[in-house]
């Protein structure tokens, strides 16, 4: 092999990407399918519109889907814990700046008793003061110790920046927004965001038709404030106009550098052909 000799350009061969199979439970709900798996394994992702764009406070989108695992009306925090980890599942929660995921990875043949634990956690949590009061510790001991960190440092500065402080991206979290967190605070965000009509679910995997008619059943019946409509939010872009952005820490050993820039939104017509060249 000679590297100084760069390889010859090809096309791939036999590329091919399956389309998903898009459907609607009864209740509304969109079902998207991707059935591309060999192993008896299924992936499954429930989103509700309901981020940092959403929330009325800071972190309240952040720890309303992060408090779902901690109780509900049916399990504790310890027992959900230990059902997902005796059937071999899988968790992962998160937030993003305009959804809250909830994804699960399930053996098959476990994922009837998995899809119990799940739907206690969506359509019942309780959002209890102890689990919250310790999670929002960690969650303090966290931010103190990044607050440190020069990286975090640049990458808060870069997103103030760029979006400005009004907009939901560049709106920086300080230390006093933790305390006014509140188990009324995520449950009203729980209510306004967490229901069938704010929902769509997603499969993939080795996916069943006993799979389908499981979360069918689970999932196609109304729950939640589903006549809710909430109206979509738009935030204007404020960037301030210096190019190059200083941000001190005192007795720093290191330095960060962070470059961003904004581009075209969702709403510009080329958008759908930048997303085809990505």
């Amino acid at each position: 092999m000679d590297r100084t000799i760069q390889p010859e350009i090809q096309p791939l061969k036999n590329f091919h990407i399956q389309t998903p199979v898009r459907t609607t439970l009864p209740n509304g709900i969109p079902l998207t399918v991707i059935n591309a798996g060999e192993q008896e394994v299924v992936r499954m992702d429930v989103l509700f519109s309901g981020g940092r764009w959403q929330q009325s406070q800071k972190l309240q989108a952040l720890f309303t889907n992060r408090m779902l695992r901690e109780g509900t009306t049916k399990y504790t925090a310890a027992t959900i814990a230990e059902k997902l980890d005796y059937y071999g599942s899988w968790l992962e929660l998160s937030s993003s700046s305009e959804y809250a995921y909830i994804t699960v990875y399930s053996l098959n043949k476990y994922l009837a008793k998995t899809l119990e634990v799940v739907e206690s956690m969506i359509k019942e949590p309780l959002f209890p003061q102890k689990e919250l009061q310790t999670i929002l510790d960690t969650n303090i001991q966290q931010y103190l110790v990044n607050t440190s960190k020069v990286d975090f440092l640049a990458h808060r500065s870069l997103l103030k920046s760029l979006y400005g402080e009004q907009h939901p991206c560049g709106k920086i979290v300080m230390e006093e927004d933790y305390y006014t967190i509140t188990p009324e605070v995520l449950r009203e965000f729980y209510e306004r965001h967490y229901h069938s009509g704010n929902c769509s679910i997603f499969l993939s995997g080795k996916v069943t038709d006993d799979i389908i008619s499981r979360v069918t059943d689970i999932f196609g019946i109304p729950f939640g404030q589903y006549q809710l409509q909430m109206p979509k939010s738009s935030f204007p872009f404020a960037a301030i106009p210096e190019k190059r952005i200083f941000t001190e820490r005192e007795d720093a050993m290191q330095s960060a550098v962070k470059m961003g820039c904004t581009t075209i939104t969702r709403e510009h017509p080329d958008y759908p052909k930048l997303r085809v060249l990505m």
